[in-house]
């Protein structure tokens, strides 16, 4: 039998220390860096879309029906900026499939939020389209069973829960792409805020 020689490589001790001491320093400043991005661009989060934790519709040839829910705080809508999007589809068969991942949003009020999403999906007539967080959209009893409801998570996480999970790199690219979507709205949205206060002013003019 022929004998096998298996060489392994020395890796100084020191050099593993060092990269310890670096990830730990990297963690670190990335912790800091999410807290400047909440305190940052939470009050621009305030002009943005409110959160959505369940979706439902469906439809055929006659009719359709859908509906939504959003992430409420003592039962008023919360608008936020989307800081990471990890969600999607996939097939199980040629027209349905599921629905699943997670969202990280950077809220108005200066927390991060991240919702897991579960649902399904199809194309056939009068077969619901559905996902929720936890909650259900549906308004209207169908064929399928409501399966959206059956998993997902709403939860507030820290600075240093997002730094574990999610890529700051990641996370400053699609805060970028939600930022430059605003800043594209924003003069329609003054336009019409202007009109409310002109009409407002016009009112008050003429029921002196």
């Amino acid at each position: 039998m022929n004998e096998i020689t298996i060489t392994l490589p020395a890796i100084d001790e020191t050099v593993i220390a060092n990269l310890d001491t670096l990830t730990s320093q990297a963690s670190a400043t990335e912790i800091e860096a999410l807290k400047a991005i909440r305190e940052k661009y939470a009050t621009l989060a305030r002009q943005n879309g409110y959160v959505r934790i369940a979706h439902w519709s469906v439809s055929n040839s006659n009719w359709s029906a859908s509906n939504d829910v959003h992430y409420e705080r003592n039962g008023r809508k919360v608008r936020a900026l989307l800081a990471f999007d990890n969600f999607g589809s996939t097939n199980t068969g040629q027209n349905s499939g599921t629905y699943e991942g997670d969202k990280l949003y950077l809220l108005e009020c200066g927390e991060w939020l991240r919702i897991e999403r579960r649902g399904t999906w199809s194309q056939w007539q009068g077969s619901p389209n559905q996902w929720g967080c936890g909650v259900s959209a549906r308004t209207i009893e169908t064929d399928e069973y409501d399966q959206d409801h059956q998993g997902g998570d709403i939860r507030i996480v820290t600075d240093a829960e997002v730094e574990g999970e999610y890529p700051l790199s990641g996370i400053v690219k699609e805060l970028g792409k939600s930022l430059s979507t605003l800043a594209a709205k924003l003069p329609e949205r003054m336009v019409k805020v202007q009109q409310r206060v002109s009409l407002a002013q016009q009112l008050l003019v003429g029921l002196k």
